[in-house]
């Protein structure tokens, strides 16, 4: 999705896991570790023209996370699990993806003022895809007011 004016574009991908993961070309190891710099994250643009933290952004009550988990989804990263190492001590997954080719290409890291989130999917919600297409769709539309009006 690429919106005027405030930009951003994303992809949305399914995999093999129980959870959504939006990445934002952030490593495992710095979500874990609470190493969140906007300047190498694929949202920088909208970092920098926000009052809203990278803290927020990614893993706060504001961040698609925090608006899928408000849902009923389970999300990393998220409030409540901000880093995928929770999950894993939960007896979860603990794996998450930091994001792929057009997090790079796309996002606003390295330049620009196009942000890029890219969504990982369980298989579980193309199953009932006519549920949960709408239903998380609530989630981006809440965060896209929020952060693209």
């Amino acid at each position: 999705m690429v919106i005027n004016g405030d930009k951003i574009t994303g992809k949305y991908s399914m995999k093999q896991h129980e959870i959504l993961l939006p990445s934002y070309r952030i490593s495992t190891g710095d979500l874990n570790a609470d190493r969140l710099n906007a300047s190498i994250s694929s949202i920088r643009a909208l970092a920098g023209r926000t009052n809203a933290t990278i803290e927020e952004l990614i893993r706060g009550k504001t961040s698609v996370g925090g608006f899928a988990e408000e849902l009923g989804y389970r999300t990393v990263p998220s409030p409540r699990y901000p880093r995928p190492s929770i999950g894993k001590d939960e007896g979860r997954e603990g794996r998450y993806f930091r994001g792929g080719y057009i997090t790079q290409k796309w996002g606003s890291a390295e330049k620009g003022d196009i942000d890029c989130i890219q969504i990982e999917f369980p298989q579980w919600t193309r199953d009932k895809s006519e549920v949960h297409g709408p239903k998380f769709g609530q989630a981006i539309v809440k965060f896209l007011n929020k952060y693209y009006p």
